[in-house]
């Protein structure tokens, strides 16, 4: 055996001296190992696999991306899970150790995810094992989840894994759209597992104008929601703008300044945790007059070197 040969082989340089004469040749040796990952997760965890086309066993179920395999742990109990892959031969293995505890995560969470906590002994990263390249390559990849999660019908729930923030939960369907808040019991359940928790069921925030112009003072919107939502709405706006905010009565007051004139689209991007709303409000900006024209963008090139242009051409007025 040839320690640290490439899985698909190498070639290999031989040289002998016979009589004085030194003959050298080069050999192409085939690998008789696969190259063999290792890493140690527990149930229901997912674990990112480079490449497709693997096998693997029943508690194991796959699911390809864009050149990344998804591989996800469906059983509660230690086990030494091999995958293959034919070409180029390949092994990676996980180690499965018991689950220990499943919980949902403390904190306000939005009904489409509540986080669970799934642990095991030693293990402290979060239970989706994959690279932020490698979760670019899963998007849009559906998977199913071991455990089940229900809650108070009408309404409905379902395991969710979220790939982007790689957390997994549960995420609630309401039956019709919701108009009033209420509280509802989730719970999720695996085996003998089980946990529940309480979770606010909250209508959508609104805002008053989706398009805003700062030629047109005072430049504000208003956002309006249940008082729990609008606690954990917060703004960001693109550069240039400035926002002065004023929250009472169950409505937030904002008023757009801006910082410098310059043209174009503004935007302030209104987001909303507790009903998983992102709302962008697009703002056009102050424009002077010829901005946006080729005579427009020369004068706001020169604009600030005007002062030294009109002492140099005053100096020279005076030589003349």
């Amino acid at each position: 055996m040839i320690a640290g040969m490439e899985v698909g082989g190498a070639f290999l340089s031989f040289q002998s001296s016979i009589g004085g004469v030194t003959v050298n040749d080069e050999v192409w040796v085939t690998s008789t190992d696969s190259y063999a990952n290792r890493v140690i997760a527990t149930g229901s965890w997912a674990v990112c696999v480079e490449g497709v086309g693997w096998r693997a066993p029943p508690s194991i179920r796959l699911y390809p991306g864009a050149g990344v395999t998804l591989a996800i742990l469906t059983q509660d109990a230690s086990a030494r899970h091999v995958l293959r892959l034919d070409r180029p031969a390949s092994t990676y293995i996980i180690h499965q150790i018991p689950v220990q505890k499943m919980e949902f995560i403390s904190g306000e969470w939005p009904a489409s995810l509540v986080p669970l906590s799934i642990e095991a002994s030693g293990l402290t990263s979060n239970p989706l094992i994959c690279t932020e390249e490698q979760k670019y390559a899963l998007e849009d990849v559906q998977v199913e989840l071991p455990y089940s999660c229900r809650t108070k019908a009408p309404h409905t729930a379902q395991p969710i894994l979220d790939i982007n923030t790689g957390q997994l939960g549960c995420t609630i369907i309401p039956a019709t759209l919701i108009r009033e808040a209420s509280e509802v019991e989730l719970c999720a359940e695996w085996g003998v597992a089980r946990t529940c928790t309480k979770v606010q069921l909250l209508p959508l925030v609104q805002v008053s104008s989706m398009k805003l112009s700062l030629q047109s003072q005072p430049t504000s919107f208003t956002v309006t929601g249940h008082p729990h939502a609008l606690k954990l709405v917060r703004m960001t706006t693109s550069p240039g703008l400035k926002l002065d905010i004023d929250t009472k009565d169950g409505e937030i007051s904002v008023l757009i300044n801006s910082e410098s004139v310059t043209c174009g689209i503004g935007w302030v991007n209104v987001v909303s945790k507790l009903t998983s709303q992102e709302i962008k409000v697009e703002v056009e900006r102050e424009c002077e007059v010829g901005c946006g024209t080729l005579l427009g963008a020369i004068f706001s090139l020169i604009r600030p070197f005007l002062p030294t242009l009109v002492t140099i051409v005053a100096l020279a007025a005076g030589y003349t």
